[in-house]
């Protein structure tokens, strides 16, 4: 049976905030154990995996890094703190995501992405084991937040490169 890809990652600065015993990662790689999936979770940079102390499901490949913008592509979903960076990164990819911010923007990005109907967003607070799995559910059952997600993917694949913004400055400065 072909199971869902779902990547799992809560920024750069997974591994200083929030305090790693409130930290939703506990509880997001428990519930990735109990969907029918495939997840790859991004401890965070200087995490080594053999020091994680939390659940450790057969179907989650955990990691201190990923490069997410090569794994995206690859995904069903995305489960993020909607941290400005990642979200254009899975927009680009067209890949439906599930938001857990946790702080600076990425609470008021993850309320945009669920109105823009590409995203699932969570209140961190309130992130347990049973909202994730139920969170990641909707997104993989609904088609609406892959083709909305693939919406968004088109119009930024339609859009000019970073050459003609160059060109563009650099006629407005000439």
């Amino acid at each position: 049976m072909d199971r869902p890809l779902v990547l799992a990652a809560l920024g750069s600065s997974t591994g200083v905030a929030p305090a790693p015993e409130s930290s939703p990662l506990p509880r997001i790689v428990e519930a990735l154990g109990t969907f029918p999936c495939i997840a790859v979770v991004a401890l965070g940079r200087g995490l080594d995996p053999s020091d994680w102390t939390g659940p450790r499901p057969a179907n989650v490949h955990l990691t201190s890094f990923v490069q997410q913008r090569l794994l995206l592509p690859a995904c069903d979903l995305f489960l993020t703190h909607a941290g400005l960076n990642s979200v254009r990164e899975a927009l680009a990819a067209g890949v439906p995501m599930v938001a857990v911010p946790l702080f600076a923007e990425q609470p008021a990005n993850a309320e945009r992405l669920a109105e823009a109907c590409v995203a699932v967003a969570l209140d961190p607070t309130g992130v347990d084991a049973s909202t994730v799995a139920a969170a990641c559910r909707e997104v993989l059952e609904d088609t609406s937040f892959h083709l909305a997600a693939r919406g968004f993917q088109r119009r930024i694949l339609g859009l000019p490169g970073v050459d003609r913004l160059v060109a563009d400055l650099t006629a407005l400065v000439a």
